[in-house]
């Protein structure tokens, strides 16, 4: 039974990110044909800001860092959304949190080792970038969420989201 409620869970927080990741790319599309802007309305959800951002950026299996010509269009669009999102929820007192994914070859110390540095490093990129980092927290899902089972050296595996909290 619990299984069966965890996997209910999984499943409605897929449909979610996937309804987030087609807002996102609509977005996008409507921006970039001059139909709307880059910035959020007021009130809108700061997890909307990020969706164009999350989890795009992934990390090669056994790795925690990656070269600057693998990050650096990423981190063009990132840090405008980031800051944006820095800006919404600073009022509110909450935190954004860069959580960093792992998968499960090597142990479950390993997976958290392998998130957190993956989280962090990618703080490091967006500070650099001119982030406001004194609101991001970091943190390590080590290899609770899967995004590809069958394969756990799948760069989609490897990868960091972001949360507010």
């Amino acid at each position: 039974l619990k299984k069966q409620r965890n996997f209910r869970l999984l499943e409605k927080s897929m449909k979610i990110r996937l309804s987030v990741a087609i807002l996102a790319i609509v977005s996008l599309i409507m921006v970039s044909c001059g139909g709307g802007t880059t910035t959020a309305p007021r009130g809108m959800d700061p997890m909307s800001a990020l969706s164009s951002i999350q989890g795009a950026l992934q990390f090669k299996h056994g790795k925690t860092t990656m070269p600057q010509q693998d990050y650096e269009e990423w981190v063009k669009t990132a840090a405008p959304a980031v800051n944006q999102v820095v800006k919404m929820i600073e009022p509110t007192g909450k935190k954004l949190v860069i959580v960093g994914h792992a998968d499960p070859i090597g142990g479950k110390n390993a997976a958290i080792r392998f998130g957190k540095a993956r989280a962090e490093f990618v703080k490091r990129v967006l500070g650099k970038a001119g982030v406001d980092t004194s609101i991001v927290k970091t943190r390590s899902a080590a290899d609770n969420d899967l995004q590809n089972p069958t394969d756990l050296k799948a760069d989609e595996n490897h990868r960091i989201t972001f949360e507010v909290e």
